[in-house]
């Protein structure tokens, strides 16, 4: 069974003309597969490919939802000042930074507003 044995053409009603073809799922296509009594290994071929469409899907969605979060980036504020002196020369440094339960607030709500959000293991 190939993906010509299950893409149909869908026809307007009271016209002639052949409307452009719908892209089938590979979900839809094993079903259609299952209906006319596809082989076992048929199956697991229309099921991996289900998993990679799948797969690519979720990749497509995280870059959108990633593209939107960087659109707008949140304002993350430096609350911590750090300094040291060098051992070599004795000359001073001195910084601000962002510590991490003040970067976790910031971004969090700009995250879920985009459907992402973070973890650590």
């Amino acid at each position: 069974m190939t993906g010509q044995d299950v893409v149909a053409t869908i026809e307007q009603p009271g016209s002639t003309e052949v409307a452009p073809r719908q892209a089938i799922t590979p979900m839809e296509m094993l079903q259609i597969a299952v209906e006319k009594g596809a082989t076992l290994d048929q199956l697991q071929k229309l099921m991996d490919l289900q998993e990679r469409w799948e797969a690519n899907e979720a990749r497509k969605a995280f870059v959108a939802a990633l593209s939107a979060f960087k659109a707008h980036p949140p304002m993350v504020r430096k609350n911590r000042r750090a300094g040291f002196e060098s051992r070599r020369t004795g000359d001073k440094t001195e910084y601000e930074y962002a510590t991490l339960d003040h970067v976790v607030a910031a971004i969090t709500p700009a995250l879920s507003a985009n459907g992402l959000s973070h973890r650590w293991e």
